[in-house]
Formats: structure tokens, C-alpha cells, sequence
């Protein structure tokens, strides 16, 4: 399966818990969920700006929208990757720490998948 097609089936697996998402699965959804979260943050930004809120508050509205919507999507990937690992989905949480993200989420993708 080439790169192209690992990240056309991420866009049908991005919302599951439950499935299993190898290494290359999780890098194309994790890609997957930043140009979505980009092109949200845009149209809610679109959606401010058209209707003339602005507003301060509606500035951080825009920012923690965004942040959960990014948030979700990026804790179902890694929900995924750890269901192939088999670690417990509440290491997912990590993803939300900054700068241990990081390192958890290099670590994600380099650990070898745990065969059945």
C-alpha cells in the first residue's frame, strides 16, 4: 500500500478507538488530523470574521475550538497506535502535556508493532 493510499484510509479509520494503526498508519493520520484542524481553524476563523465578532473572546473561542477539535482527533490516532502496541488507552492522555507529547509521540512512531 503506497503512502497516498495509508492516508485516503485514515480519513475512514480517523474517528475509531478500537482498530489497531501501525507505525506508517499513524504518521498519515497524524497528518491527516493537522491539515483538517488547519482547515477548520480557517473556517471557523471565516465563519468570525463574516459575521464581525471581533471580539477578543471570540479570538480565544476560535483558539480552544480548535484545540478540541485537534485534541479529539489526535487522541483517537493515538488510541489506535495503541491498540496495536498493546498499551492502555489512557497513555493517550499524554498527547495533550506539551513537550512530553513530543517525545511520546516520537515515541509512537519508531516502537515496533507487538505481533498477535
Amino acid at each position: 500500500m503506497t503512502f497516498v493510499e495509508k492516508i485516503s484510509s485514515s480519513f475512514s479509520d480517523l474517528l475509531s478507538f478500537s482498530i489497531k494503526a501501525g507505525r506508517m498508519d499513524y504518521l498519515s493520520g497524524s497528518i491527516v488530523v493537522f491539515f483538517l484542524c488547519a482547515i477548520f481553524r480557517q473556517i471557523v476563523w471565516s465563519i468570525f470574521l463574516s459575521l464581525n465578532l471581533h471580539s477578543p473572546i471570540f479570538f480565544y473561542l476560535h483558539i480552544i475550538l480548535t484545540l478540541i477539535f485537534y485534541a479529539y482527533l489526535q487522541i483517537a490516532n493515538t488510541c489506535r497506535r495503541l491498540n496495536d502496541l498493546k498499551k492502555e488507552k489512557i497513555l493517550a492522555i499524554l498527547v495533550i502535556i506539551p513537550i512530553i507529547n513530543l517525545i511520546f509521540q516520537l515515541y509512537l512512531l519508531f516502537a515496533p508493532s507487538k505481533n498477535d
